[in-house]
């Protein structure tokens, strides 16, 4: 099954596909998380980005992970088995990408797959 299969987004009286490549902004995050969120998918799309899962990385550091081969992603899509929602998911590799904006708020990732973009410092 392709990875897009498995995530949807609600509309407003049923679930709808995800748009590919697109990136969409959720008005209650922050301008910086948004601002991250749109300089990963620029990423993705120019160079792709290669990062282990579980992988914690400031978003300073996220040129250092540049691949050689454009990616597709989705943005602010729901899981099919449990409606959870990452940030971006990277549909060649089924990769979860979460941007974090403290410690605090990161550490419900610590022990999973998904890979941990900090913005904040330390």
């Amino acid at each position: 099954m392709k990875v897009i299969n498995l995530y949807h987004r609600r509309g407003k009286t049923h679930y709808m596909k995800c748009p590919k490549d697109v990136v969409a902004i959720n008005s209650g995050d922050s301008w910086e998380h948004e601002k991250a969120k749109c300089y990963i998918c620029y990423l993705l799309k120019k160079h792709g980005l290669i990062i282990p899962d579980g992988e914690w990385i400031n978003i300073n550091d996220i040129e250092s992970y540049k691949g050689k081969k454009k990616m597709h992603f989705i943005t602010e899509a729901e899981r099919n088995s449990d409606e959870k929602r990452p940030d971006i998911v990277i549909l060649d590799t089924g990769q979860e990408i979460e941007v974090e904006s403290s410690e605090k708020r990161a550490k419900r990732f610590k022990g999973t797959n998904s890979i941990v973009i900090k913005l904040w410092e330390g």
